[in-house]
């Protein structure tokens, strides 16, 4: 009789344990299903064992380019996830949002804030040359709390002229935040490809970045991660950058950081220099970027 109720015990120690926890992912899918000439477009295959294998209970994605062959894919091959999608997607059409379990989460309210598309502008209207910023409050059935999520994806490229640009977006997003934090929104996540070119050599570009959450108060949650993408720096290998990063306000849902981990050929070549065939299909057939993973428990 004990031993069953020790054995019960335990079950619902490891059911609880495992339903207090979130894992999020950010993930900037190259340009999705965008069919150029001599371009198959992306790899449904390949980009569903990739989001699969990451077991994220919400997913930021980024660079959607056709809107409708991803609902489609969702529905064909990661039907427990929803889609929170912006209209807006700059100048490439590369919209942002979320995907989420949706036998988890609920969607309260969505803002497509469109302050970061024309940084130079007063008084933005219309989509923009930029993206914006995609604000999705969430109610957790299981935590029993509101989390509110903010995608982006900023301004790409190095150089003192992107790099301002970027600090511009910087300022937007830091006050997106704070307005988000005065109306207490507790539980704060801000995620996406933030372009930080300069992150990795910590120069001017980096410390714009660490100014910006000390402005907000919000952790970078992916700060041991050692790369998020790839790019073609050199002619026969390919360096490793960090553009893609996960921030969180203090006591996140009242849990703490388990851990972070990156996938996709991130995870493959463990962040050396590589060539794109060792890279592989995640490379060349679905995007330079690999999602990342934060853990809270």
């Amino acid at each position: 009789m004990i031993v069953n109720f020790l054995k019960v015990f335990l079950l619902l120690s490891i059911s609880t344990a495992t339903f207090a926890s979130i894992k999020i992912s950010t993930y900037n899918i190259r340009n999705f299903n965008y069919n150029r000439s001599g371009d198959e477009g992306t790899n449904l295959p390949e980009l569903k064992r990739i989001i699969s294998s990451t077991q994220s209970d919400i997913v930021g994605i980024q660079e959607i380019k056709n809107e409708l062959e991803f609902r489609k894919f969702l529905k064909k091959h990661l039907p427990k996830y929803a889609l929170s999608l912006s209209k807006c997607g700059g100048g490439g059409g590369q919209k942002l949002g979320f995907i989420f379990k949706r036998d988890r989460f609920k969607v309260v309210k969505t803002i497509e804030d469109r302050r970061l598309t024309e940084i130079l502008s007063k008084n933005p209207e219309g989509c923009g040359s930029l993206r914006p910023a995609m604000i999705v409050t969430f109610q957790d059935r299981i935590l029993d709390e509101q989390v509110t999520g903010i995608a982006v994806h900023l301004k790409a490229g190095s150089g003192n002229r992107n790099y301002y640009k970027r600090w511009l977006q910087y300022e937007k997003l830091s006050k997106i935040i704070n307005e988000q934090k005065r109306k207490r929104r507790k539980h704060i996540f801000v995620l996406g490809d933030f372009n930080t070119t300069g992150y990795l050599d910590k120069d001017k570009d980096y410390r714009n970045f660490t100014e910006m959450l000390d402005r907000t108060g919000l952790i970078e949650s992916t700060e041991k991660v050692s790369c998020s993408n790839y790019w073609s720096g050199k002619a026969t290998t390919h360096l490793p950058s960090k553009l893609d990063h996960i921030l969180v306000s203090s006591s996140f849902m009242n849990l703490q950081q388990h851990r972070t981990k990156v996938f996709g050929h991130c995870q493959k070549r463990r962040c050396e220099e590589a060539s794109p065939r060792d890279l592989g299909t995640s490379y060349e057939q679905v995007s330079d970027h690999c999602p990342v993973r934060a853990t809270f428990r």
